[in-house]
């Protein structure tokens, strides 16, 4: 099995196990799950925001974190959506046969929006956003 095979079930796998996951913190009552459903998301809203650093690292662009959370606690839809976009965003950039991305660091700052949500246009040379 290729590498890029592997790393796309991964993705996969990760991007339905998010969905699944948000799902259930959705259905959570938040006033008889407060504690537990609280530390869920922020757990989960931690690891969106690692993947979003991550993803502008790859492409060197500024991801605009201070943290590798949020102040925020966002509401389960809203990061179940951001996941979702997220995860299309790495399954797509696998899809369009990114050969090797060079890792970035740069420090932090405000987005570099490319305007275009297509992984594999050449405008966005895989930027995260």
């Amino acid at each position: 099995m290729s590498a890029r095979i592997l790393l796309k079930s991964l993705l996969v796998y990760q991007a339905w196990a998010n969905d699944e996951l948000l799902e259930k913190l959705t259905g959570l009552d938040p006033r008889r799950n407060a504690n537990e459903r609280h530390a869920a998301l922020r757990l989960m809203n931690h690891i969106h925001v690692v993947s979003r650093i991550f993803a502008a690292h790859l492409t060197g662009v500024a991801h605009g974190y201070a943290s590798d959370n949020t102040d925020e606690t966002p509401e389960p839809a809203e990061l179940r959506a951001a996941t979702a976009e997220s995860d299309r965003w790495y399954l797509g950039a696998t899809a369009c046969g990114a050969g090797r991305v060079r890792f970035h660091r740069r420090r932090q700052g405000p987005h570099d929006h490319a305007g275009d949500s297509d992984p594999c246009s050449p405008a966005r040379q895989l930027s995260p956003w």
